[in-house]
């Protein structure tokens, strides 16, 4: 019998929760055709790139692959898809219908292919990202993240990478019906977190939910969040499987970090993740008085 541990807890600091806008839609599919809907575009990048803030990107069936270097703010991330403005993307369609979803008949896959991280969200705290139905895997950001003896920059910590399958900072994220699976945060690093999820103080109303979070890893000591890592922040994390992800450091399953808003994590099942230093499915790190546990 394996172990399973249902866990629903919350760290309460305050609450808000904003709203996600939504505009026009733009539709991506592989073969260019978008089944006669505009505009139509092949990648996901390039629909991203034509969108405005509010827009929702639909994304038809099919592969989508090519890590592209983008420079922000002195700083270079490597991924698929690089988001830095309010949106939401949207797998699980074909181009027969753009109405109603199914991610699990129509596997829509971004596929880093070991070169960097499926995405990357950059925000400056004014945007809401939404991200679901997707299937995020491949990624590998080794080598990646922060040069030697810097912190603050790519990642939080000092001379570490981060993020296999998303990284996210400073917005407010949904993350729902997504399977990220087979990601590292880093083969080289020592203290690079999050070999699924990195989310870099999200802000409150984030949540991550309805998603199956599989077989992630960060593979050297004092990396932490096999799963998801929480840097700072707040987030919700609901109706999720958490299962067999690796950490050399805390929460084989979900770390957090100082966290600056709540923490919820309810009706998730945490399945045979391991940690080499403490926390198999949970770590918290709290350095805050007054907080509730429950």
């Amino acid at each position: 019998m394996r172990p399973v541990h249902r866990l629903t807890a919350t760290i309460l600091i305050g609450c808000a929760v904003p709203v996600i806008a939504h505009g026009a839609t733009l539709y991506v599919d592989p073969n260019g055709t978008c089944g006669g809907e505009a505009p139509c575009h092949t990648t996901i990048q390039a629909a991203v790139d034509a969108a405005v803030s509010g827009d929702t990107v639909k994304v038809s069936t099919g592969t989508y692959t090519g890590v592209t270097q983008k420079d922000v703010d002195g700083k270079t991330f490597h991924q698929v898809v690089f988001v830095d403005r309010s949106l939401s993307v949207i797998g699980g369609f074909t181009t027969a219908d753009w109405t109603t979803p199914n991610p699990s008949a129509n596997t829509t896959t971004v596929d880093a292919e070991g070169a960097g991280r499926p995405i990357t969200i950059f925000g400056d705290r004014t945007q809401s990202v939404a991200v679901s139905g997707l299937v995020l895997t491949g990624g590998d950001y080794s080598d990646l993240g922060n040069a030697d003896g810097e912190y603050n920059a790519e990642c939080a910590r000092t001379s570490s990478d981060c993020g296999g399958g998303l990284f996210a900072k400073d917005v407010v994220l949904t993350v729902s019906d997504c399977l990220v699976t087979n990601n590292v945060a880093s083969t080289t690093s020592y203290s690079s977190d999050g070999g699924g999820l990195y989310l870099w103080s999200v802000m409150d109303g984030s949540r991550v939910e309805n998603s199956v979070i599989v077989m992630n890893s960060s593979q050297l000591s004092t990396s932490d969040g096999g799963g998801i890592s929480l840097q700072r922040g707040s987030v919700t994390v609901s109706g999720c499987t958490i299962q067999g992800n690796h950490v050399g450091g805390d929460g084989g399953g979900f770390s957090a970090f100082q966290p600056d808003g709540p923490i919820i994590i309810e009706d998730t099942d945490f399945i045979e993740n391991a940690s080499e230093y403490r926390g198999g499915g949970v770590s918290t790190k709290l350095t805050y008085d007054g907080l509730g546990l429950t």
